[in-house]
Order: C-alpha cells, then structure tokens, then sequence
C-alpha cells in the first residue's frame, strides 16, 4: 500500500476522498521520499538566492530518500564538474547527506528548513554531526505528526541529523 501526505493539511495515515474545488489545488508527497525545495523568487536569479528546505515524507517504516542536483544556471551542457548532487536518506531518526558530485558548486547553499511529515512523536533530543541542537530550533505537531526544524547547514559538507524520541517506561 503507498502512503501520501497531504502537504496542506498533514493529518494522519487514512483514506478518504479528495474534495478539490476550482479554487484549491490538492498537493500530495508520496510517503518514501525527500523533496528539496527554495523560497521562490520573481526571477530565476532572485529564486537561487533564497533559502533551501527539504521536505521529507516518511513511509511506514521511517525511510525516504531524495536527491538534490544544482547547476551553474549559465552553462547549458551536462558538465558534472560544476554541478552538485546530494543524496538526502531518512532512516528511523537519522537523517545523511552524501555528496556525490562537486561539492564546491555548493558553495552558497544552505540548508535552512527540514519539514518531516508522518514523525511519529516529539523528539527530545537534536544531534547535526553529534553535537546536541537546541529545542528551540524545532517544532512538533502531534495532531499532523509534522516536525519542523530549523537549521543553518551548509550542502557542501556532508552532515548527519539524529532526532532522538525518548520512550517513557
């Protein structure tokens, strides 16, 4: 069975019918995968100057993958010395990022938001790189099951992110 997230009104795993008026554009993420986004901009220049996030859709098992490519914007052949790409993979608390191609192309980025949608419960603890991160960079909601966490990660070094849930016995 696939598991989707409605971006808009993150509430729990159920099935239901989608009512889509004229005027709303329903928009789902299929549970599984990690999607990078940025701030849009008027123009293409302004857009990649503003700030990264990824949005991260956990399947039933606590997994998603995504990747990031980033160009020059200029260049209009395939030239993978100055591209990036970067493997994003959430596995049950843990979330790397893996560089494949030409970290220097990413010189400029950073990663600023990380929207978890489907996190099973409140974390009590942050580690980026095994330090630990103050609570204030994130927010949970139990009622959507969505963390948000801000962060200020560059994407040209490789990082890894624990969110640590501690269970009351």
């Amino acid at each position: 069975m696939t598991f989707w997230k409605d971006l808009l009104k993150p509430y729990g795993p159920s099935l239901y019918s989608v009512y889509a008026p004229i005027n709303a554009i329903p928009l789902y993420v299929r549970g599984g995968y990690i999607l990078p986004f940025h701030e849009p901009g008027i123009t293409t220049t302004e857009s990649r100057q503003n700030k990264f996030g990824l949005t991260v859709a956990l399947d039933y098992d606590e997994h998603a993958e995504g990747e990031l490519y980033w160009d020059d914007g200029l260049l209009q052949k395939d030239n993978m010395d100055n591209s990036y790409v970067g493997n994003f993979v959430y596995d049950q608390g843990e979330l790397t990022l893996t560089i494949q191609y030409s970290a220097a192309a990413a010189n400029q980025l950073v990663l600023n938001f990380i929207n978890i949608y489907g996190y099973p419960d409140e974390p009590s603890e942050v580690y980026i790189n095994g330090n630990l991160t103050e609570s204030s960079n994130w927010i949970y909601n139990n009622q959507t099951g969505v963390l948000n966490f801000a962060a200020s990660l560059p994407l040209n070094e490789e990082f890894v992110i624990d969110f640590v849930i501690c269970v009351e016995e």
